[in-house]
């Protein structure tokens, strides 16, 4: 080969390998993900969400992970009829609380939380709660301009716990 020839090589592959790394195609070795996932699960009342959600008024159902020190970790909001939600946590001791939302996003249940459990490297952890009755989950009010007396009696005795009878 000639020199100049050499020099041409050279300076092509130095300018190719420069526009590579200009373009963002880098190799990199895959991380790997310092923990595991937590797969949160939910029943109403013992019933499958399928049918319990729409009977609570239950559209949604907000998620929110805290770590040890009650500091919120991950949060989602997913469809109540899903019954589980998988999230990706790092490695640690967690507890979720879950609470019930209606069509427009307001709060229909106290706040229900799972044990403690705890995520390591390449696990998969499963921790499951259950919404009770009435009348700690609360259906949406009437409407009380155009309420019926018992719409309203209904309603004010699910709130108070006396004589609660869940939507249909």
């Amino acid at each position: 080969m000639t020199r100049t020839f050499r020099l041409i090589v050279l300076a092509t592959s130095t300018i190719a390998t420069a526009a590579i790394f200009a373009s963002g195609c880098v190799a990199e070795e895959p991380t790997s993900h310092e923990g595991g996932h937590g797969t949160i699960a939910w029943t109403i009342e013992g019933q499958p969400t399928s049918t319990a959600c729409s009977r609570f008024g239950a559209d949604e159902v907000e998620v929110r992970i805290l770590d040890a020190s009650n500091k919120m970790r991950s949060s989602a909001i997913v469809p109540c009829r899903d019954s589980h939600e998988v999230l990706t946590l790092d490695t640690g001791s967690y507890h979720a609380e879950l609470i019930l939302l209606d069509d427009s996003g307001r709060p229909i249940s106290l706040v229900v939380a799972t044990k403690a459990f705890r995520v390591d490297t390449g696990t998969s952890v499963v921790a499951a709660v259950d919404f009770p009755g009435c009348p700690d989950v609360r259906p949406p009010l009437p409407d009380c301009a155009n309420a019926t007396v018992v719409e309203l009696r209904d309603a004010i005795g699910c709130l108070t716990g006396y004589g609660c009878v869940p939507p249909n």
